[in-house]
């Protein structure tokens, strides 16, 4: 009885024991697992540091990558824009924004101040240059205006020029058998090429399109006319040569009204005459052995057909009786390039008229065909 209670009593002993083993061990599992849970939290700590370090150097490399990559656009574009207008860079000639950009239905972005540039305003006009004779016909070398042809190889002509070809199945430059098909590319750049007139220097402000321009200059208002005074190279508008002629030169001036007479005397000399309207008008005077030749022009900047009439009367008293001759002309028209002319004398007075005390009448108005194409039209 002795012996089975040891013997329960050592059971009971090792059961103890085992459960004390088996806490401890749970005791180190534990603490074990708390261990590694916390190298774990800073495991992962590190990763992420790391993850960030290697993140923060991939998005650097990237973003030196694009900067670079910008930049190298930045250059081609430039390098295309250098090839696509390197042609365009002399005399003074001025492309609208439309042509540089891009066609219909392609997308068009533009770069904002936050892309390192500038956005650029929409139908801006951008100054550039151009040999002109890029923009002539290489055939008949007048402007080229649209429709505009070019070959299969390219070759540009004129529609003029294409009508005149004898063979209109070959090329005029190169012999190749082909069709001449429009060229809408060169048409743009031609109808988007602006250039200022020749007289911008005179005061007009007037851009043309090239094709256009030598239109506009055969009728530009602000075209020079010169002094016809020896050793006197003044140019300039109508306006700035009446100021020239009594500023610098102390010609007499009258201000004339249409269809209304006014005396001068008969004395050697330019006389200048002006309307309201700012036309500019001489009669010069010049005394010759039989007697006074007068001679009347109108100074415009273009040789028109006359639009205005003159009329001279020379009238005194003479031994109780009146004598008068008078005479009515058109008023040619100059630019004194030449000088004033000396072959024009349209009026002339005798010399023994020239001993009394005469003055000649002067009258200026406008022609009929002058007033007829003022007169405004329905429509």
């Amino acid at each position: 009885m002795a012996h089975g209670g040891a013997a329960a009593m050592c059971s009971a002993d090792r059961v103890r024991a085992g459960a004390r083993v088996a806490a401890r061990h749970r005791r180190r599992r534990t603490r074990g697992n708390t261990t590694g849970t916390g190298c774990s939290v800073q495991r992962k700590k590190l990763e992420a540091a790391q993850r960030r370090t290697t993140e923060g150097a991939h998005v650097g490399d990237a973003t030196s990558l694009r900067s670079r990559f910008r930049g190298s656009v930045k250059f081609g574009m430039m390098d295309f824009g250098m090839l696509r207008f390197s042609s365009l860079r002399r005399n003074g000639l001025e492309m609208s924004d439309g042509c540089s950009k891009k066609r219909q239905g392609e997308p068009h972005q533009e770069v904002g101040e936050e892309g390192g540039r500038p956005k650029r305003k929409s139908g801006a006009a951008t100054s550039v240059t151009v040999e002109l004779d890029v923009l002539d016909c290489p055939v008949c070398l007048d402007p080229l205006r649209p429709p505009i042809f070019q070959c299969s190889v390219g070759h540009i002509i004129c529609s003029t020029c294409r009508e005149k070809l004898i063979n209109p199945k070959k090329c005029h430059y190169c012999s190749s058998k082909s069709d001449f098909n429009r060229c809408y590319g060169i048409e743009k750049i031609v109808e988007s090429v602006q250039v200022p007139c020749s007289n911008a220097k005179y005061g007009c402000a007037e851009k043309t399109i090239y094709y256009e321009k030598e239109y506009h200059e055969k009728e530009c208002p602000l075209a020079p006319c010169f002094c016809p005074e020896m050793g006197c190279s003044f140019a300039g508008s109508t306006q700035l040569l009446l100021e020239h002629f009594i500023a610098d030169h102390n010609w007499r001036f009258t201000k004339v009204t249409y269809g209304w007479s006014f005396h001068v005397d008969v004395q050697e000399g330019v006389h200048v005459l002006s309307n309201e309207d700012g036309h500019l008008f001489l009669l010069n005077v010049l005394l010759e052995p039989f007697g006074c030749v007068v001679s009347a022009f109108c100074v415009q900047p273009h040789d028109t057909e006359p639009k205005f009439r003159c009329s001279l009367t020379f009238s005194f008293w003479k031994n109780d009786l009146f004598n008068s001759q008078s005479s009515e002309f058109e008023l040619p028209s100059t630019t004194l390039s030449d000088g004033i002319p000396s072959d024009r004398f349209l009026f002339i007075v005798p010399k023994s008229y020239l001993e009394e005390d005469g003055k000649i009448s002067v009258t200026v108005k406008k022609s009929l065909k002058s007033l007829i194409s003022s007169v405004p039209t329905d429509g």
